[in-house]
């Protein structure tokens, strides 16, 4: 029996040893790579942009940070999130981003209906998969080889996801990915550079319709802005927001009206971009609130043309 118990023991140590160096191997072979194009933390340690760039997906799909190098000669980062409309998780995003650099001349953020300040309950946000974005980021889950990341610490892994070799990774099924790295159309651009042509149903816009119509918890919402706001102005950053285009079904004069109102209020400069030729034109959208590359050149020229922008960043 003692014999049994000394196999056993000597089998399960060799196992947490052989975990735990897999999972070294796989921590060293992604470190310093963009593999989804969200989980990006420690890829831009010492890069110490000019301008940063926040918000959602369409923060994360519109800003390009070559056009900006261009035509304000701003050295640009997009720290855009998939999915993801919480100005609190905004204001982590950057808090991880100045733990390692300087802080930037000017942030633009992306502001519209859909942005909010509300408190988030993941458990409600579970769809029968995953909470948005936690498996782009269970990378950096695994405690002993982990940087004490403020967004990390928004998706709340539990024990076994920070201190058991390899589980998460398999858990949110990164393996392959992992093992297979492809550069990512991110980390080739940029930012996330649509391609595609418009094609969404009418029962998809008009379910989109619903969360531009208005903001959904202006009281949470400002409150959020207003601490985001604070925050920079103490480091000496200019924020600008920017309501980036949607479809022409989509957008609400109401919704849209109420963050202007609401960005006056707190002396923050905004910019709606939601002009007639470029919202009412299907050629510049792959979704109904993505612009492709078309619309992004379109808002760009928009942008040069207008001069709003120009008298803010020079």
């Amino acid at each position: 029996m003692g014999l049994f118990l000394k196999k056993v023991f000597v089998y399960l140590v060799v196992l947490v040893l052989f975990t735990i160096s897999i999972q070294a191997l796989i921590s060293y072979r992604i470190s310093g790579v963009n593999v989804s194009g969200n989980d990006n933390l420690e890829l831009y340690k010492g890069f110490n942009a000019d301008i940063v760039f926040l918000g959602s997906s369409r923060a994360r799909s519109h800003f390009d940070p070559k056009f900006f190098a261009k035509e304000y000669n701003l050295k640009g980062l997009n720290l855009g999130m998939q999915s993801r409309n919480e100005l609190t998780l905004y204001l982590s995003r950057l808090k991880d981003y100045l733990s390692f650099n300087h802080a930037p001349k000017f942030i633009i953020i992306n502001l519209d209906p859909h942005t909010n300040g509300n408190p988030i309950d993941l458990d409600k946000e579970k769809d029968g998969k995953a909470i948005i974005n936690k498996n782009n980021f269970s990378k950096y889950s695994f405690i002993p080889f982990n940087t004490n990341w403020k967004t990390i610490e928004f998706y709340n892994y539990n024990n076994f996801e920070k201190y058991v070799p390899l589980f998460s990774l398999f858990k949110y099924n990164q393996i392959k990915s992992y093992l297979f790295l492809n550069e990512s159309n991110f980390e080739k651009n940029g930012y996330y550079k649509r391609t595609g042509v418009f094609n969404s149903s009418e029962t998809e816009i008009l379910r989109l319709k619903k969360g531009y119509e208005e903001i959904h918890d202006s009281k949470n919402t400002k409150l959020a802005l207003e601490e985001f706001s604070k925050y920079c102005k103490e480091l000496d950053i200019d924020i600008i927001a920017i309501q980036t285009p949607v479809i022409n079904e989509i957008y609400s004069e109401v919704g849209f009206n109420q963050c202007q109102v609401m960005c006056k209020e707190l002396n923050i400069p905004i910019i709606n971009t939601n002009v007639d030729y470029i919202i009412t034109n299907t050629n510049n959208f792959e979704d109904g609130y993505h612009l492709n590359r078309n619309g992004v050149v379109q808002m760009n020229e928009y942008f040069i043309q207008n001069k709003q922008l120009d008298s803010l960043l020079r």
